[in-house]
C-alpha cells in the first residue's frame, strides 16, 4: 500500500510508515487504496475513505485488545499499539486503556501504554 502511495506522489515513504503503517487496515481497505488511480490519492476526501475509516460520532478514544480507535473528524482510525510504540522507539506493554500500573493517562482516556 505504501508503495502505491509513494509511487503516486501522495506521500514519501517515511510519512507513509508513520501514518499508514501504524493503522490497522482491513484487506478491503488496502485493496481499495492499491486499486485507486493516483489522482484519487491527491483528493481531500478519497473514495476509499469510508471503506478504510468507518464513520463515528464518539469523542472518546477506545481500546479493544491491542488496538486503539480514535474518532477524528467523523472517521474512525484504528491504531496498532505495538506499531505506535515502535514508532516512538519503545515497546508496547500489552496494555491499552486509561491506566497502567496505577498511572492514569494524561488525557484521562484510553491510550497505548509504551515503555
Amino acid at each position: 500500500m505504501c508503495d502505491e502511495l509513494v509511487t503516486c506522489g501522495a506521500m514519501n515513504a517515511d510519512k507513509c510508515a508513520e501514518t499508514m503503517g501504524i493503522l490497522e487496515l482491513s484487506e478491503g481497505c488496502v485493496k481499495a487504496i492499491n486499486d485507486a488511480p493516483c489522482l484519487e490519492h491527491a483528493k481531500e476526501h478519497q473514495s476509499y475513505e469510508g471503506t478504510c475509516f468507518p464513520p463515528c460520532t464518539n469523542t472518546e478514544d477506545m481500546c479493544a485488545g491491542d488496538l486503539l480507535s480514535k474518532c477524528v473528524n467523523g472517521l474512525t482510525f484504528t491504531y496498532k499499539c505495538s506499531s505506535v510504540c515502535s514508532l516512538k522507539g519503545m515497546k508496547f506493554t500489552g496494555t491499552c486503556g486509561s491506566s497502567y500500573k496505577g498511572q492514569a493517562s494524561s488525557s484521562g482516556g484510553d491510550v497505548c501504554w509504551c515503555q
